[in-house]
């Protein structure tokens, strides 16, 4: 099974090498990168309905057989779906598809660690599942994935902020944005402090024992403990990247921004996937940052202007929805 790719890019809207003082206004509102600067106002035509599992996206006349089952950002451990960046891309993604959207409302870390988010997400799908009137999921759609909590992708380098280029939302040195994630990972597996953090010296553990430094001619090895540690966070149950196998994994569309950090991650999974024989498509958007969809309207600098990449993200994932399983 092979692996479409599908790049965009928009040539007017290159922003690699330029100062910010040229670059669009959109990345210009990103310079200082705040929540601020997030959407936060839902499509008009869309509705919204409590349910014990979170709350129905309801656009007019929705597709009767085919739900989507949207889980939200924050490493297991922030955010909620009520909040308004999570709302608004919720309604848009159920105005553009005319498909119903159940946002769960997931038990966050480190209160309640792992498997606690995975086993509400389980109850979510099986709430859209009732709904929906099928025996399971049949489609995957990820948007900018955090699908490898140990951080071992050359991206958090590559794609790193560095003055005009990169990604605008992680600025740090490469290992600093490592450790970031490892914490994330640490955390959603409750190995933390008094005060809720991950420990800093089971952070560097892992970070340590990643394989990617050398001496002038072999690999470092890592201490026998470090490694476990390692292996710990790469339970395909939290960084799906390294599963035994993918071939449960139903059709995917899996977007990423070609500037962000977690580039690699929906690279790896993408190409685990292809080999297990699962039908997967992923879009990469030139230039785009992590979560792009999420800042639809820039705000930021005034005038209300459109980011057009966010408008043409969301289109693609209806037309997906559409061609595969509400038009079939």
């Amino acid at each position: 099974m092979s692996c479409k790719r599908l790049q965009f890019s928009r040539p007017l809207q290159r922003w690699g090498g330029r100062t910010w003082e040229t670059a669009p206004r959109h990345l210009l509102a990103l310079r200082d990168f705040d929540e601020a600067f997030l959407d936060r106002v839902p499509d008009a035509g869309v509705a919204f309905e409590p349910c014990a599992a979170g709350f129905w996206s309801l656009p007019p006349d929705p597709a009767p057989s085919v739900v989507v089952l949207f889980l939200h950002g924050g490493s297991y451990s922030a955010y909620a779906p009520d909040d308004p960046w999570y709302r608004a891309l919720a309604s848009r993604i159920a105005a553009a598809s005319r498909v119903a959207v159940l946002s769960a409302r997931y038990r966050l870390a480190p209160a309640h660690p792992f498997p606690a988010a995975l086993d509400d997400a389980r109850a979510a799908l099986a709430a859209a599942r009732d709904r929906a009137g099928r025996g399971g999921a049949a489609g995957l759609a990820a948007l900018s994935g955090l699908f490898d909590l140990t951080a071992s992708g050359r991206s958090y380098a590559t794609r790193r902020f560095r003055g005009g280029g990169g990604d605008p939302i992680f600025r740090d040195g490469p290992d600093e944005e490592r450790r970031s994630t490892i914490r994330d990972g640490l955390v959603y597996l409750g190995r933390v402090d008094g005060d809720g953090d991950a420990r800093e010296d089971d952070v560097e553990r892992v970070l340590r024992s990643l394989p990617r430094r050398r001496t002038w001619c072999c690999w470092r090895r890592a201490p026998v403990g470090d490694a476990e540690l390692l292996e710990t966070l790469r339970d395909g149950r939290l960084s799906p990247r390294f599963a035994p196998s993918l071939k449960r994994l139903p059709r995917s569309l899996l977007l990423v921004g070609d500037a962000e950090v977690l580039l690699d991650d929906t690279l790896a999974l993408a190409a685990r996937a292809a080999r297990d024989g699962v039908a997967v498509d992923v879009a990469v958007f030139e230039r785009m940052w992590h979560d792009w969809p999420l800042y639809r309207d820039c705000r930021a600098v005034g005038g209300g202007a459109v980011l057009e990449e966010a408008d043409a993200a969301i289109a693609l994932i209806a037309a997906w929805l559409r061609r595969h399983f509400v038009d079939v």
